[in-house]
């Protein structure tokens, strides 16, 4: 870990998020942050080094950040049924 920028997160202005993409040989690293109490992706992103996919305002409302039972029940209503029983439509 530390550095070495073998990972890729997207970034807007919320900072570093889904998707991203970690190199197997950084999985010690996430697995000390994990163990240690700290989830933050902003803080694994800069721990790593990561390179930043810089995604457009354009695309900002279509991520939604799902931490909590009730952010699950707005991603449902805001996507179409039949793209959650199918999501790879």
């Amino acid at each position: 870990g530390g550095g070495r920028g073998r990972c890729l997160f997207a970034r807007d202005a919320e900072g570093a998020g889904f998707p991203f993409v970690i190199w197997r040989e950084e999985a010690a690293e996430v697995e000390r942050q994990l163990k240690s109490g700290r989830y933050s992706l902003q803080r694994l992103a800069v721990r790593l080094g990561a390179a930043w996919l810089e995604l457009p305002r354009a695309v900002a409302g279509e991520r939604l950040n799902l931490n909590t039972p009730e952010d699950w029940d707005e991603a449902r209503r805001r996507w179409p049924s039949e793209r959650l029983r199918r999501p790879w439509l």
